[in-house]
């Protein structure tokens, strides 16, 4: 085997590493035969240019690796803090945005008040208020001074990934990540790299957003990492492009027929014998022709 091929093997076992030898083998020929030339072109694979034998599932899972493996989410993620946060933040001060005013302002006015506020949690406030989301969907509160064990035992730690601040979020400087109900990382400085291990831990893990935040995160990652499929969405719940609320696609529902009644013209069954009787009109007929002969 070639090195070449060597590598995409890799590749294909990083992100699904119980994947039958035949069907590895199955890819890796698909893979060669279309022209893959390096690892950096799995980038540009498309689910049609995989082999039917591998399920819808474990297609996405590797397209989703493959697609995000190029892209440095903290370079991408200060860039975006530095140059689309700053814009971000003067149009909420200019406009309400339909959002909630007092939350909006509150948010500005303790970001105003405090000279070591940090602007990445400030924007990602204001985001979460424009969507209507909660910030505990998102980012958790803790004490300063918190280890892990503190706050595994005193806060109760949801699924889904969640960016633990140690002390106030504007203020904060240090930060843990919890996942599955576990502090998994940290603590650690610097705010936007927190962010940036936050974001990342939904491609890692190949999870959904929460429906929590799950708007401020679809905004993160199309408008500040740059991440926009054709198709698909990681998010549990669709948003409607014309009301900007969280609507569920509801199938339609086929009609039932309504069976039609019988028509007093249809034959009848005749209740003695059983046998059908003859047509309404037929029966009228043979009585005019009794009157007619007598």
């Amino acid at each position: 085997m070639s090195a070449l091929m060597e590598d995409i093997r890799e590749a294909v076992l990083a992100v699904l590493p119980s994947l039958p030898e035949d069907k590895v083998q199955s890819l890796l020929n698909k893979l060669a035969s279309i022209g893959v030339e390096s690892k950096s072109d799995l980038q540009f694979i498309k689910e049609e240019d995989l082999p039917a034998n591998i399920t819808p599932n474990q297609c996405r899972r590797l397209l989703n690796a493959w697609q995000t493996q190029d892209i440095k989410i903290l370079e991408k993620m200060e860039q975006a803090v530095e140059e689309k946060g700053k814009l971000i933040l003067r149009f909420f001060q200019h406009t309400t945005a339909r959002t909630s005013t007092d939350e909006v302002e509150r948010i500005l006015v303790s970001y105003n008040k405090e000279e070591k506020c940090d602007l990445c949690p400030c924007v990602i406030l204001l985001l979460m208020a424009h969507f209507k989301e909660k910030y505990e969907g998102l980012i958790l509160q803790a004490d300063v001074f918190s280890t892990a064990a503190d706050v595994e035992r005193t806060k109760p730690l949801p699924e889904s990934p969640r960016l633990i601040v140690l002390g106030d979020v504007l203020t904060a400087t240090n930060w843990m990540l919890s996942i599955e109900g576990q502090v998994t990382v940290g603590p650690h400085q610097n705010i936007v790299a927190g962010m940036a291990t936050l974001f990342s831990c939904y491609y890692v893990f190949n999870l959904v957003y929460q429906e929590e935040a799950s708007s401020t995160l679809e905004f993160i990652q199309r408008c500040f990492i740059g991440i926009s499929p054709t198709s698909g969405t990681k998010m549990t719940k669709w948003i409607s492009p014309r009301s900007g609320k969280g609507e569920v696609k509801k199938k339609k529902k086929k009609k039932k027929k309504k069976k039609k009644k019988d028509d007093e013209g249809k034959d009848r069954s005749d209740a003695s014998s059983g046998h059908r009787g003859p047509p309404f009109t037929q029966r009228n007929e043979g009585v005019r022709r009794r009157r007619e002969g007598q």
